[in-house]
């Protein structure tokens, strides 16, 4: 297992802060582009802002993150680092979801550890895969040749509608998780908030634009995720297990949640036994 000092690109501050490269980055006014997280680990202020139900995930994340980020590139102004994590800029390009979901593994990792452990159960024969372990350092982070480049205009192949496709940032999901969408739901949504516009008009409000991708063709629907699986960035969070049952060794992947259970840690216990009580 090679050192967290072997990783290319990765300078360590000290314990529990680090630098860290975004797939994306922060683009400013003037067009320069900011690649490099500075952060620090996760304290209980972090820990309850992440775990406020009142909030949709998406906005905790963005909470969490705006208060552990201490630089992106050459900008240490927190006011600007929480408008280019929320998407809240005025001039400039925010980070993209992407960046947003690789930061998360970082602050889990400069929190935490490089060790993810959990359990899962077979979804074949329903063995439970106990005592698992990821190493997060291996997880595949690409980074974007032209960070600037957010938007694509395509043509639709089954309809003939033009439609201008945008990468994901914090408003977009943010506007899902203020919908609470149902599952059935989410595929449309994704579509959704990824579309900035059809024939030269724009989509609107997310929740009356799920009726209009709904009536698209699904060779439409396929083509704008094919265009956005192009346009964004490539971050790995789909974990691998293998049954350990000898008559099923079933292989599976499960996506990692890089929200609130991603920061608990609980997998290893503590024996009442050991502890040196009073």
């Amino acid at each position: 297992m090679p050192g967290i000092a072997d990783i290319p690109g990765l300078e360590i501050h000290g314990k529990g802060v680090a630098d860290f490269p975004l797939p994306v980055g922060y683009v400013d006014g003037e067009g320069k582009v900011h690649r490099h997280l500075t952060l620090r680990e996760m304290t209980g202020v972090e820990d309850d802002m992440m775990g406020n139900a009142d909030l949709p995930i998406g906005e905790r994340c963005t909470n969490v993150l705006a208060s552990c980020v201490d630089r992106i590139g050459d900008v240490t102004d927190k006011e600007v680092i929480r408008k280019a994590i929320g998407d809240e800029l005025e001039v400039g390009l925010p980070l993209t979801e992407q960046d947003r979901i690789a930061a998360m593994i970082y602050l889990r990792r400069a929190s935490l550890g490089e060790i993810y452990k959990f359990e899962r159960d077979c979804p074949r024969c329903g063995k439970k895969a106990e005592n698992r372990a990821t190493d997060l350092r291996t997880l595949k982070i690409d980074e974007c040749e032209h960070p600037s480049r957010r938007r694509v205009k395509i043509t639709l192949p089954r309809s003939g509608k033009t439609a201008v496709v945008k990468v994901l940032t914090a408003k977009g999901a943010l506007e899902i998780g203020k919908l609470r969408p149902d599952q059935k739901d989410l595929k449309t949504l994704a579509i959704v908030v990824r579309v900035e516009s059809i024939d030269g008009q724009p989509l609107g409000d997310p929740f009356a634009a799920t009726t209009k991708i709904k009536a698209l063709p699904q060779a439409d629907r396929n083509m704008i995720r094919k265009v956005y699986n192009a346009m964004e960035t490539y971050v790995e969070t789909d974990i691998d297990v293998e049954c350990r049952n000898p008559i099923c060794r079933y292989k599976w992947q499960f996506p990692l949640d890089v929200g609130q259970g991603f920061f608990l840690d609980l997998e290893d216990t503590v024996s009442a036994e050991g502890l040196n009580w009073l």
